[in-house]
C-alpha cells in the first residue's frame, strides 16, 4: 500500500482497517499502535485512539454531536478535543 493511497486507518480490537482512495479497504491482522509505528510519512495524525487520518486527503472539521473530520471519502472519523489544537496546526504546515 502507497502512503499516498490512504485515507484513512481505523482500529478494530486487534485488526486495523485501511481505507484507500477508490473505494478500496484492506484489513490487516495488527493494532493501529503497530500500524502507526509503520507509517513514517508526515502527513498522518493520530486524531482519536481509534483513527488514523491523512492530512493531505482532509476536506474540514465539523462539529456535530462530537468533532469529527470529514475526508475526501466523505467518511467522518471522530476528533479527540484534546488533539483539536495540534491538529489544526499540523493541518496548517501542509
Amino acid at each position: 500500500i502507497k502512503p499516498h493511497d490512504i485515507i484513512r486507518l481505523e482500529a478494530s480490537g486487534s485488526y486495523t482497517t485501511f481505507y484507500l482512495v477508490n473505494n478500496v479497504k484492506h484489513m490487516a491482522s495488527r493494532n493501529l499502535k503497530q500500524c502507526e509505528s509503520m507509517l513514517h510519512w508526515p502527513y498522518f495524525f493520530r486524531s482519536h485512539p481509534s483513527h488514523i487520518i491523512n492530512l493531505e486527503k482532509v476536506n474540514k472539521m465539523v462539529m456535530k454531536d462530537g468533532l469529527f473530520v470529514q475526508m475526501c471519502d466523505d467518511s467522518m472519523p471522530e476528533m479527540s478535543r484534546k488533539n483539536k489544537e495540534l491538529f489544526l496546526e499540523k493541518l496548517k504546515s501542509i
